[in-house]
């Protein structure tokens, strides 16, 4: 089988809605009680409680979104992430059938380099306690046009065939519209997207990359014929 590259979050991750309010609640200081936080259902939930509202207003729209991008990477929200149903044994099975599988996410802090080595540490942690093999071969990237500009020179370099398991089909596809016609090119020969938690309709498109969907983790065997491709 050809390298297989896997993105982490929305493929095997998702993030525990209770922890991450916690950790907020904690770093923000937002005296939200402890039973409320044990009832958060959803993100949405969480950002309709007063105590968030008041501190939204107080610090500004825009810095309140960068606060909640910082406790999204923060190592303990990270290392407390749930577990995507089916993606261990998804990944272990593609593990015996690939000699070079690895992961690829675009976890990234752009102005704090310690930040991003805490980053790296927890995701390797977070992928080796969950028993996700090969969980030291991550590739961190600041977004998915890097994503997608570091494939393609894996591929000039390799000259292997590579498939992405990855969710974010739509960022992805006009990250690719952005790259140079010589990265296009490689791409368009040597690389398959398999567009997790996608059906077949949502993919019936004339896409400028070859396009494959994987709607969960248990139809993995189901496909995978279509990680022997070459354009």
């Amino acid at each position: 089988m050809e390298k297989v590259l896997v993105d982490i979050d929305g493929v095997l991750a998702t993030r525990h809605v209770q922890r991450f309010a916690a950790l907020c609640n904690d770093i923000l200081h937002l005296a939200i009680p402890i039973q409320i936080i044990a009832s958060i259902a959803s993100l949405r939930e969480f950002g309709c409680l007063p105590q968030v509202a008041a501190h939204r207003a107080k610090v500004g729209s825009g810095r309140f979104r960068r606060q909640m991008e910082l406790m999204r990477w923060h190592p303990l929200n990270i290392v407390g992430c749930r577990v995507i149903d089916g993606s261990v044994e998804g990944i272990q099975y593609l593990a015996q059938r690939s000699s070079s599988l690895q992961y690829c996410t675009a976890r990234f802090i752009e102005f704090d380099a310690a930040w991003n080595t805490d980053v790296e540490n927890s995701t390797k942690s977070w992928l080796k306690n969950n028993d996700f093999p090969n969980a030291e071969l991550v590739m961190f990237c600041e977004s998915p046009r890097t994503k997608l500009t570091a494939i393609a020179a894996m591929v000039r370099t390799q000259k292997q065939p590579v498939s992405l398991i990855d969710d974010s089909l739509d960022l992805l596809l006009d990250a690719f519209d952005t790259l140079s016609m010589r990265d296009q090119r490689v791409l368009k020969a040597y690389l398959t997207l398999i567009a997790f938690d996608y059906c077949e309709e949502e993919c019936n498109h004339p896409y400028p990359l070859r396009v494959v969907p994987l709607q969960s983790w248990q139809e993995i065997q189901c496909i995978e014929k279509e990680f022997h491709h070459v354009g």
